[in-house]
């Protein structure tokens, strides 16, 4: 969420390629390290989520243009490779 603010549930288990539990989100919820930032023009409007000030500070981070960047390709434990979606 953090490198690409305003995102749904399901865009984040296409980066991830795993699903999201609604227990994941209510728990970055309740330390306020996300919240909802709108919902999505399209069928169901799901919500948008993003990264709070909190989230930033509880982790000493400046802002998010202070983040590392991310690598091009990660190495599941497998050997297989996903390409990085940014």
């Amino acid at each position: 969420i953090e490198y690409k603010q305003h995102l749904t549930k399901g865009y984040i288990e296409d980066i991830r390629r795993i699903s999201v539990s609604t227990n994941t989100i209510r728990s970055l919820w309740k330390r306020n390290w996300i919240k909802e930032s709108g919902f999505k023009d399209t069928q169901g409007k799901p919500a948008l989520y993003s990264t709070t000030k909190e989230f930033l500070d509880d982790l000493n981070i400046k802002n998010l243009s202070s983040l590392p960047d991310l690598p091009d390709s990660i190495e599941t434990d497998d050997g297989e490779i996903f390409s990085q979606v940014v």
